[in-house]
């Protein structure tokens, strides 16, 4: 709840929906001076969030044409149009790897969620100034089933809805629960696919990383009904947390989701800001303890862990990890592929 300040005790009731809310005043930054803050309406039911007409326009997944030269390039050049029916924190609450929430600018790091208002409309309206599009991504920065706002405010539906009418595929990318109307628009187009971000096979350990995720046991469930109707599946293993999970646990779970009927597995470990590096660190040690925590940081904090100003685990353990996964999928029959992935360039003298 950093960059967000109570303004008053008051608090209001919304005649329409009967939730509490009440102004609070909220930085665009952490930490930010009392004078740089601004003045908002929050609810605070079902979950603390505010309605904006703020978005963010459609686009494709590419690197700009100019760059800074330190900015590393991207290795998955995902064949899809971004969108995002909710912008700032996210109320799955991964923890400690969210780089959504660890954000420092704009309502990331709030606690507070920011829903578009009429996003169905806008995303209608983008669609049909452009020329081509690709699949559109419900959504590549936070869930798209937000537990307690998408029942009411519909804005991935909606926005999933005008893919949908244009003729175009959608795929959701989600740790919670999929309705049964996603379902049912994942069947309007055969390249339309669901995707689901499971990243170890232990409940347990699952409860702590992503606290108001659907529970694991039921991501499995839904992955055979996906099935039963014919849905393509893909299942981002992401991120990979060595420490908290290990090499045998992953390829425990390559096969447990093949069982069920996955189709495809991406593997992309654990990454954040260098900055943040010791918080995560931290983060780590303070929710599995010191020994799994000890294991993490050294292979965090190894000298070829920094790519690109980006903190991941060392490439020596990356590159042994991808070589089993790959092996396994093939073995539990299912395609593979890696996201962020990367090797250094070393001077060949």
């Amino acid at each position: 709840f950093e960059g967000r300040r109570k303004e008053d005790s008051e608090i209001f009731i919304d005649e329409e929906t009967g939730w509490r809310w009440r102004w609070e005043k909220i930085a665009m930054v952490r930490n930010a001076k009392e004078e740089n803050r601004d003045r908002h309406k929050v609810f605070l039911d079902p979950v603390p969030h505010t309605v904006r007409e703020t978005y963010q326009n459609l686009r494709g997944w590419y690197k700009s044409k100019i760059e800074p030269p330190n900015v590393r390039p991207r290795p998955c050049y995902t064949d899809a149009i971004l969108t995002e029916p909710y912008l700032g924190s996210c109320q799955i609450l991964c923890s400690p790897f969210c780089y959504i929430n660890a954000g420092v600018r704009g309502w990331r790091g709030t606690g507070v969620t920011v829903v578009p208002k009429d996003y169905g409309q806008f995303v209608s309206q983008q669609l049909k100034i452009m020329r081509t599009s690709a699949a559109g991504y419900f959504s590549s920065f936070t869930e798209p089933f937000m537990p307690g706002l998408e029942e009411h405010y519909k804005n991935t539906r909606q926005g999933a809805e005008a893919f949908v009418r244009e003729g175009l595929p959608i795929f959701f990318l989600s740790r919670a629960r999929y309705p049964g109307w996603a379902y049912d628009l994942l069947t309007k187009n055969i390249r339309s696919y669901a995707q689901k971000s499971i990243n170890t096979p232990d409940p347990e350990d699952w409860r702590r990383l992503s606290p108001r995720a659907q529970p694991l046991e039921q991501h499995i469930e839904e992955i055979k009904e996906l099935k039963k109707h014919f849905i393509y599946v893909s299942i981002q293993v992401n991120p990979i947390i060595p420490g908290v999970t290990s090499r045998d646990e992953i390829v425990k779970l390559i096969h447990k989701l093949a069982e069920v009927g996955a189709d495809h597995l991406i593997f992309k470990h654990v990454e954040i800001a260098y900055p943040m590096r010791a918080t995560m660190i931290k983060r780590i040690k303070e929710k599995f303890g010191d020994n799994r925590g000890k294991e993490f940081e050294d292979l965090f904090s190894a000298p070829d862990s920094n790519i690109g100003g980006q903190a991941t685990i060392s490439e020596e353990y990356r590159k042994e990890s991808l070589d089993l996964y790959y092996r396994e999928c093939k073995k539990a029959g299912v395609t593979s592929a890696v996201c962020y992935e990367y090797e250094y360039e070393r001077d060949s003298k």
